[in-house]
């Protein structure tokens, strides 16, 4: 090869890495851009054709609506547990009702079931007692007549 090619090849290689710097240097500002809305408006200020304001403009709002529905849908999954939390808490609540309404309702019916044996067994005591009183009377009745028809005739008089 030629030593004038050589140092051709060299002067082109040397413009093409200039180039490929400057478009690196520039996509790294884009990079930043797209990251940093403040740091790519500091450096692109100055630098900056209306273009790559307008392409900056636009990614803020987009990372913006981005980060909008990221929050909102961060915000959903924190209600969704909320609510799930609270609608267990309210589950709880409600066995919790529950349950007592049938111990309550169980502590009546026992309570009703005592009052019924004791008036059951207060109507037997007095049927109990209703028979000794007549069996008693009959008893009596029957002795002084027994004892009536033992005695003599002309006592009596």
């Amino acid at each position: 090869m030629d030593d004038d090619a050589l140092v051709n090849l060299d002067e082109s290689l040397g413009n093409y890495s200039l180039e490929l710097d400057a478009a690196r240097t520039a996509r790294n500002a884009l990079a930043m851009g797209t990251l940093d809305a403040i740091a790519a408006r500091r450096v692109h200020q100055a630098t900056a054709t209306d273009d790559a304001m307008w392409a900056t403009k636009v990614q803020c709002a987009w990372r913006r609506h981005v980060a909008k529905k990221v929050y909102v849908d961060l915000l959903w999954a924190q209600y969704q547990v909320e609510e799930a939390q609270r609608q267990a808490v309210i589950r709880q609540h409600v066995a919790d009702t529950t349950r007592l309404l049938q111990t309550l309702d169980l502590q009546e019916q026992l309570a009703n079931a005592q009052y019924l044996a004791k008036l059951r067994q207060n109507h037997l005591h007095r049927v109990a007692y209703s028979i000794q009183r007549t069996y008693r009377a009959h008893a009596r009745r029957k002795l002084t007549l027994k004892r009536a028809a033992t005695v003599p005739a002309n006592l009596g008089r």
